[in-house]
């Protein structure tokens, strides 16, 4: 029976055909499908029984609230439905597991198109061929076939207008003759259009075009006596010969054909789409589903094929299929009406065609089982953090650790950085970087000191969860500060903060910098009184973690040693420890991240121009001056009248910039 809030709107849906989407209580589609008669299929769902799908009593007990889509007819609805699956992913729908990971050709809709690989499909007016398994296969094609066919490597916008005012400068490419000039207007768009077709021919497996026109080409000039050239085209061919050769031959016919077969486990499923063009394999696809649970063959590869095809530009002449599909006449107009003419569906049983069937199926069952080895993999827990929880004798397994360091060069642009390690794996969009505020000098313990409470007073605020250990990038006196700061912080819930005894006013001020938010609300400057409570920080609203109790480490460089808290003796690992080798990957990958942050930032202020002092000069004029003058110190010695006949230079501003670059009197 439907949930009572339901029921008007069950009762009030249209006998039109449309798509129809299922909400849970957090609002979220969970299922999206399709209909001829809306009223009697969502109603169905509510009805005593189940459809023998396993995951129909978990949809039915999810379901809080329906929308429907009126569509003319079912074959719109088909189309919408796939549209929306692909774009919501919902939890009970057969969906595509990684679509976004194998890249498509991408043709830019353009007056000269550019060509490049893309992951993330857009409706942004471009075309796309795909998706491609062979990722590097596919970059050595674009590579070569650029070169080939003329098609421009730039990423400028070329426009017509941009073309007269002769606004770019044909690039090495074009003298090396693999590019046509498009920037310049040296081909025109109708021909470069040919160019990009042949091209487009050739990754979608049809060869022979752009060879019959290298041919002519070849030919052509040879007649002329321009061997020169002639010798180039002729390389070009042995190129392209070179990236067919990788192409099995399955027919001496110029067969036109896609080749479906699956393997199924548990929830996940794999399709194996075998891509024959002329005759030849040109592609083998895998495509990962999840949710299939105890789905039919037919309804899998249906949902598959839908989204697929949905955009696909490349269609097959014939589709050969392991098993019938559900709506086999509405699937087979809409194959229809995306080809322009009709595309067979056979169910291949005996023969040639049932063989090659058979191989893309074995395919199917092998990548699926590589594809379950890898998962399984990834969830299992490396053994050095094993190694590392009974060395260290950590309360538990160091899943998550979090590791600091600090860079400045004699105490200037210093900085700290921090990287998160997840399972013994890096987690790089959990990286971050710190300016250091308060600390002057060269000081690395208040540094460390003020980065530490910094990072974790903000997750306790925030109620975030803690790591399993804190690795700190040095010895006994960076450890000592930053297990100060913790406990600190930890002993400040709901009070006031004091900061870390024996490092010094520096040390203290750097502390109390980060222990304590800045004053907010009109009329209130600067910090907080060192008595003031801090909000949030209650401790019957804090989380149950201690930072106490979380282990923190020292890793010195000199011997590797590593220094914990209340033991005045160095701990050794074995050279040979996998605990001690991952300490090391991760104190060095946070060195890494430190010194490039401090090297950004000392490189900007080097580089950094009289000019920027100048009221009025931007960057883009101070290009122009330097290219102009070529010098700073030429432009210091320009007249105010040379300096203002510039474009875009008022005589007040170039009277400024002689104010600002003259040395004081």
């Amino acid at each position: 029976m439907a949930p009572p809030e339901l029921q008007e709107k069950l009762d009030r849906l249209p006998r039109s055909p449309g798509v129809y989407l299922f909400r849970n209580d957090q609002g979220r589609i969970i299922y999206i499908g399709k209909a001829k008669v809306l009223r009697n299929r969502v109603r169905s769902y509510f009805l005593k029984g189940s459809d023998g799908r396993s995951q129909f009593a978990r949809l039915t007990h999810a379901i809080r609230d329906v929308e429907v889509i009126v569509t003319d007819n079912e074959l719109e609805a088909m189309i919408l439905e796939a549209s929306m699956v692909r774009r919501h992913a919902p939890r009970f729908n057969v969906t595509l597991r990684d679509d976004k990971s194998m890249p498509y050709v991408k043709v830019t809709h353009e007056l000269y198109p550019r060509i490049y690989l893309s992951r993330r499909p857009t409706q942004d007016g471009s075309r796309y061929y795909g998706p491609f398994a062979n990722v590097q296969h596919m970059k050595r094609l674009l590579k070569t076939l650029k070169g080939i066919a003329g098609i421009r490597l730039c990423n400028w916008v070329i426009t017509e207008q941009a073309i007269a005012r002769n606004k770019f400068r044909s690039c090495i490419y074009y003298e090396m003759g693999q590019c046509s000039g498009a920037c310049q207007g040296l081909i025109s768009p109708e021909e470069y259009a040919k160019n990009v077709e042949r091209f487009l021919d050739f990754v979608k497996g049809r060869t022979q075009p752009l060879r019959e026109y290298l041919t002519r080409e070849m030919e052509d000039l040879a007649s002329r006596q321009d061997y020169e050239r002639a010798a180039n085209i002729r390389d070009q061919l042995k190129a392209l010969d070179q990236l067919s050769m990788h192409q099995k031959v399955i027919s001496p016919v110029p067969i036109s054909r896609d080749v479906a077969a699956l393997a199924k486990e548990a929830d996940d499923a794999c399709c194996v789409l075998f891509r024959i063009r002329e005759g030849k394999l040109v592609g083998r696809n895998p495509f990962f589903l999840r949710g299939v649970g105890s789905s039919e063959d037919g309804e899998i590869l249906q949902a598959l094929l839908q989204q697929v095809y949905l955009d696909e530009e490349d269609l097959p002449g014939e589709l050969h299929l392991p098993a019938t599909i559900p709506d086999l006449e509405l699937f087979s107009r809409w194959l229809t009406s995306r080809k322009g003419k009709k595309v067979p569906l056979e169910f291949p049983k005996i023969g040639e065609k049932a063989k090659l069937m058979k191989l893309a199926r074995e395919n199917a069952v092998l990548l699926l089982g590589e594809r379950r080895l890898e998962v399984q993999r990834r969830a299992a827990v490396p053994e050095a953090l094993r190694t590392l929880k009974e060395q260290l004798r950590l309360p538990q397994l160091p899943r998550r650790i979090e590791a600091f360091d600090v860079s400045n060069l004699h105490g200037q642009d210093a900085v700290a950085s921090m990287v998160a390690f997840h399972d013994g794996r890096p987690r790089k969009s959990e990286y971050r970087h710190f300016k250091i505020r308060t600390v002057e000098g060269i000081n690395d313990f208040a540094m460390m000191a003020e980065v530490i409470g910094r990072r974790y007073r903000r997750l306790m605020q925030e109620e975030k969860p803690l790591p399993d250990l804190i690795l700190i990038d040095g010895g006994k006196g960076q450890l000592s500060a930053a297990k100060q700061v913790l406990d600190s912080l930890e002993r400040s819930k709901g009070t006031t903060y004091c900061a870390p005894a024996g490092h010094g006013q520096n040390a203290h001020d750097a502390f109390s910098a980060v222990a304590r938010p800045r004053a907010t609300g009109p009329g209130r400057r600067g910090r907080l009184p060192a008595d003031t409570p801090v909000p949030g920080y209650r401790r019957d609203a804090d989380t149950s973690a201690d930072l106490r109790k979380v282990p923190v480490i020292g890793l010195a460089k000199r011997l590797e040693e590593i220094f914990v808290p209340g033991d005045p003796d160095p701990w050794i690992l074995p050279k040979t420890s996998p605990a001690l080798k991952l300490l090391q990957h991760i104190r060095n990958e946070a060195h890494r991240f430190a010194i490039q942050h401090h090297r950004l930032l000392r490189g900007k202020r080097i580089s950094r121009s009289e000019l920027d002092d100048v009221p009025g000069i931007g960057e883009a004029r101070r290009l122009m001056l330097l290219r102009y003058f070529r010098s700073l110190k030429r432009l210091k010695a320009a007249s105010v009248d040379e300096i203002a006949s510039l474009p875009g230079i008022s005589r007040h501003l170039a009277e400024d910039i002689v104010e600002h670059l003259s040395p004081p009197e």
